[in-house]
Parts: structure tokens; C-alpha cells; sequence
């Protein structure tokens, strides 16, 4: 579903990636781990081409990013949701505008019953005209998520997911990702939080200084 071969990836003289190489299967749960600074998230980029690596290949499914033309990026991302550490919520828009947006650009058809069964799935289908700011922190990432998955995306990356969330608020928030991972949708989570992934069973990727340390 995803490969990384010898992917590089500097900004000016600093490399944040050095010659990584993993692959990860359809339907898989892959933890990226690391401290903050070691390329967690720059490796997130490079997978939905917000950023793009200077030496390597990236693959995902039948797609060598090396080659997609810039027309063919859209198509790229609609196999994707994407949850991102700052939410990046639009705060006079209602939770129903934010999670329809996405699905608004990318010409979705039947967007009012996808919204709100996503919303349903993240238990706040009853705050659909609320607006962002007068949510809590976690009830802001449910919104991320179903924001994320409205379209029924062949992967989820998230990024620090449960960052600056209280312990069970996190442990909500896993759960659901958990969940939409055992349906079948490939999901690469980007975390420093060791407890995410204690005791998991799940493969995790580990980065230090941009290296690629651990597989395991």
C-alpha cells in the first residue's frame, strides 16, 4: 500500500530524513515514533505530497509519486484522511460546514448523509451546528477524524492525534481510530507517546535524527 525506498528529504543544509526504506501492507496499523524533531511529521508530508523528498521513492498503491503530474495530486488525496495535530478547524464555519468542506472539494455526491453519518460514528452528530470554539479539545479532534473520514478514505494518517488531550480522552480517541483501522483502512499514526502503542501488538517505525532506527 505504501513504500518508501531510500527517501531523503532535506531542508537547505539540514537533513530531516536519511535513506529510509519501510513498507507498509493494505489494512495495516504502523506506528511512527521518534522525539519531537526527528521527521515524524515530515514523513506524514511526503506520503499526501505536501512535501516532496530530494533523492528516493515514495509509492502509494499504484501510484510512484515521482511521476504524478501536478493535475493528478487531487486524486492522490482522495485516498487519504488526514487528522492533523492542530485540527486545523475553521472557526466560523459549523461542525457540519467543516467536515462537508472536504468533501464539498473534491465533488463529493450525497454530502449531507455522509457528514452526518461520519458525525454520528464520532458520537457528536447532535453538536452538527455548533461551532468549533465551543468544543472541548477532544470533542475538536472527533471532528478532525470525522472530518477525515467522511469519504471513506483508503488511508488515515494522523499526526500527534491525542496530543494535549487528557489520558482518557486519548484513550477515546485510539479506540475510535482502532476501529475505523479494523474495518480495513491502512493508518499510520505519528506519535512521541510511547502508551499509544505499549502493549498494541502493532508495527512501529522508529526515527531518530532522521534515521530510520527500529523497525520493529
Amino acid at each position: 500500500m505504501i513504500k518508501f525506498e531510500n527517501v531523503v528529504k532535506r531542508y537547505d543544509t539540514l537533513t530531516v530524513l536519511r535513506q529510509i526504506t519501510f513498507e507498509i501492507k493494505k489494512g495495516e496499523m504502523v506506528f511512527i515514533t521518534g522525539p519531537t524533531g526527528s521527521g515524524k511529521t515530515t514523513l506524514l508530508k511526503l506520503i499526501y505530497m505536501a512535501e516532496f523528498p530530494d533523492e528516493g521513492e515514495i509509492t502509494v498503491g499504484d501510484l510512484r509519486l515521482s511521476t504524478l503530474k501536478h493535475s493528478q495530486v487531487p486524486y492522490l488525496r482522495r485516498k487519504m484522511g488526514i487528522i492533523f495535530q492542530d485540527f486545523k478547524l475553521i472557526n466560523n464555519l459549523t461542525v457540519f460546514e467543516n467536515v462537508a468542506l472536504s468533501l464539498r472539494i473534491r465533488y463529493e455526491k450525497d454530502i449531507k448523509n455522509r457528514v452526518y453519518d461520519a458525525l454520528k460514528r464520532v458520537h457528536l452528530r447532535h453538536k452538527a451546528d455548533f461551532y468549533p470554539p465551543s468544543l472541548s479539545g477532544g470533542e475538536q479532534q472527533r471532528v478532525v477524524i470525522a472530518r477525515a473520514i467522511a469519504s471513506n478514505p483508503e488511508i488515515i494518517l494522523a499526526d500527534e492525534p491525542t496530543a494535549n488531550l487528557d489520558p482518557n480522552t486519548a484513550t477515546a480517541i485510539m479506540q475510535l481510530i482502532t476501529e475505523i483501522n479494523i474495518e480495513g483502512t491502512t493508518t499510520i499514526i505519528a506519535t512521541h507517546y510511547r502508551e499509544l502503542f505499549r502493549n498494541t501488538w502493532r508495527r512501529v517505525l522508529r526515527l531518530d535524527e532522521g534515521n530510520l532506527v527500529e523497525k520493529g
